[in-house]
């Protein structure tokens, strides 16, 4: 970012910081018990809290797995698959990587998988 008006620098409160260690602190707790179960729960718990902390300091990931693709978009296209019966258009298949954000500034393009009816050889 070499923009006068906005610094690479992202000012963290203190709070946030040590909401990010103690859900970073939970995932190596639920990772390190070979014999324990996956909680399902406690991992879209953790990852919900992450999620949180990060749009509080401005950071936003965008999935786009599902949505219609246009070639302006920000992510680099990985792969295109056939989308068989689909004539029109073409849909994001798969979220390979999402876009990370910071103030509305794109940080991180992403990667995606994109289906659309491809010619015939």
């Amino acid at each position: 970012m070499d923009d006068k008006n906005t610094s690479s620098d992202v000012l963290v409160d203190i709070e946030s910081l040590c909401s990010l260690s103690v859900e970073c602190w939970r995932l190596r707790q639920l990772s390190a018990d070979p014999s324990a179960t996956i909680d399902k729960i406690a991992i879209r718990h953790i990852g919900r809290r992450i999620a949180q902390t990060l749009q509080t300091i401005g950071f936003e990931t965008l999935d786009l797995s599902g949505r219609v693709y246009d070639s302006g978009m920000a992510p680099e296209v990985v792969e295109v698959i056939d989308a068989g019966k689909i004539e029109n258009g073409a849909i994001v298949d798969e979220t390979i990587s999402p876009i990370v954000t910071w103030r509305g500034k794109v940080l991180h393009a992403g990667q995606i998988i994109v289906r659309k009816k491809l010619p015939q050889s």
